[in-house]
């Protein structure tokens, strides 16, 4: 469940890694996808889409942090961060924009600059085996090299802000700060590099890291404002509202940097957090419109008790433009009793997205099932003599 502000949830027990000695990176992500799964609608992993049944395989092919939060979307949590960041050090899918910030160091020519690249290259050796600490011993040599390695100081300032488990607790918030600032300097700067024409996937990779920097910073202002919170009597102080305006501003530049539905959902949660229930009611339609499974976890963050009946109460003008939309606001319009809306639903993905008959085989659309398969007979008719979809309706 997303990080929540809650008097009895503190960071640095929310934040965890179990030991190596317990799980794996992968079972740990697919562990947390299940617990997820299990905490949703009966019936719903019986219609779920593949995000909510990652095999082992597709765990080890997670590419990059933002393309994970863009695999996982609502199930996403930050606490994977690390276990994400194993997995694709030890895939290898970062080996391209590593390659490239190594031949801007030109170590071939400055001693200095081979050490630090080395030490580099040792921590990313140590991360892939989740030796989170000894991956910092040799990410700060290298710092101490160079500074200006945004990915080094991304990667340090990770380990400060989500390294905790039985065998060590490394999180320190104000050190995770420093050098996620200067991570997201360093990486801003190399963005308007002129080295960067023409090298279009090093770009495209560096754009998603300068914006999940962003993100990060933003998780991390969401942590201590919430700490800040608490102190102050639980009252939104100026000194509170401005570490929530510092969440969202982060959250905003990330989007602004490479758009992803998560930055909009932390631009929604620092709004609530800051009292601002218009504008994250503004931010949480667009977000809904482009995926309405976003529905399930604002419903177990407790951040959005102000507004969620709200949300509810407009779930059917939730745009329909999606088949995945409508899917999911079928199957919850079943689950609230309305039968003839859900066929209505149903009847209009069929039209558009005749895969999606298997998905409709749940059990859960069994009080639709003889509209769902009269519907079958008539999409076949259809395709061997097209008529007018109007003429096209369940019977």
């Amino acid at each position: 469940m997303t990080y929540q502000r809650n008097k009895n949830t503190d960071w640095s027990s929310y934040a965890f890694l179990p030991s190596i000695l317990q799980t794996t990176p992968n079972a740990l992500i697919r562990n947390y996808i299940q617990n997820y799964v299990n905490g949703l609608p009966e019936g719903f992993s019986e219609i779920a889409n593949d995000s909510y049944h990652m095999n082992e395989n597709a765990v080890q092919r997670l590419p990059s942090m933002i393309a994970t939060i863009e695999t996982l979307g609502n199930v996403f949590d930050f606490k994977l961060s690390l276990p994400i960041d194993t997995i694709t050090v030890a895939n290898g899918n970062l080996r391209m924009v590593l390659a490239y910030l190594d031949e801007l160091r030109e170590p071939q020519k400055n001693p200095k600059m081979a050490e630090a690249c080395e030490y580099r290259s040792s921590g990313i050796n140590k991360l892939s085996v989740s030796l989170f600490d000894k991956a910092l011993e040799f990410f700060l040599k290298a710092i101490e090299l160079d500074d200006s390695d945004f990915f080094v100081n991304l990667q340090v300032s990770k380990i400060y802000l989500y390294c905790n488990n039985s065998e060590q607790n490394l999180i320190n918030l104000d050190k995770a700060e420093s050098y996620l600032k200067k991570a997201l300097r360093y990486g801003q700067a190399e963005l308007t590099s002129p080295r960067l024409i023409g090298k279009i996937k090093e770009t495209h990779d560096i754009k998603k890291m300068v914006a999940e920097i962003a993100l990060h910073l933003s998780v991390l202002y969401l942590v201590t404002g919430n700490e800040l919170y608490f102190k102050e009597n639980e009252v939104l102080t100026e000194n509170v509202m401005a570490k929530y305006g510092q969440m969202l501003e982060f959250a905003v530049l990330s989007n602004s940097i490479y758009q992803t539905l998560e930055s909009k959902y932390m631009q929604a949660k620092a709004n609530i957090l800051m009292a601002k229930n218009k504008e994250s009611l503004d931010i949480l339609q667009k977000l809904l419109d482009d995926d309405l499974q976003f529905i399930y976890r604002l419903r177990q963050d407790s951040d959005f008790s102000s507004v969620i009946e709200t949300v509810e109460n407009s779930f059917e003008v939730i745009s329909s433009s999606k088949p995945e939309n409508n899917f999911i606001k079928a199957f919850e319009m079943l689950r609230k009793g309305n039968h003839d809306y859900a066929k209505k639903l149903a009847r209009k993905i069929l039209l558009e997205e005749q895969e999606y008959f298997d998905r409709f085989s749940a059990k859960c659309f069994d009080p639709i099932r003889k509209d769902i398969e009269g519907f079958r007979f008539l999409s076949v008719i259809n395709s061997l003599s097209p008529m007018p979809m109007a003429d096209l309706d369940f019977k």
